[in-house]
């Protein structure tokens, strides 16, 4: 607790600083002051709840059905797009290469479609712009 008492040390609480807390290394955390009694919740405790029961059924890999919460869904989420930035880094390499490009336009596709899978099961927005690859 800090000196008020009533909230704990923010920067032991949170990792402040280190590149595994709160604004580190990949870190899409921000902060603002909260002002009790001035300040409004961005979300009720209501809407906060709701968030951290919503489970996601999906298909795994292997065929059988799955169940995630919201994080987990995410994270499932980006792990597939992070496949299909793969297979498309893979064919593009390939083709700069004067070779062909079969093989991975085929893994490209099955990644796209489990993405694609992914998201009509679980109702989750699918954002292209996350499967982009730079080009030089």
């Amino acid at each position: 607790m800090n000196d008020m008492g009533e909230y704990p040390d923010f920067i032991e609480t949170c990792g402040y600083g280190e590149p595994d807390g709160m604004l580190g290394v990949n870190c899409r955390h921000s902060f603002a002051p909260f002002y009790p009694g001035v300040s409004v919740p961005r979300w009720s405790a209501e809407e906060l709840e709701e968030y951290k029961s919503k489970t996601y059924e999906f298909t795994a890999a292997d065929g059988s059905k799955a169940e995630a919460d919201a994080y987990e869904a995410s994270q499932i989420l980006r792990g597939l797009e992070r496949e299909v930035r793969e297979w498309k880094r893979r064919e593009a390499v390939t083709k700069a290469g004067g070779m062909d490009a079969t093989a991975e336009r085929e893994k490209l596709r099955y990644w796209q479609g489990r993405l694609r899978a992914f998201c009509e099961e679980t109702g989750l927005r699918r954002q292209h712009g996350r499967e982009r690859i730079a080009r030089a």
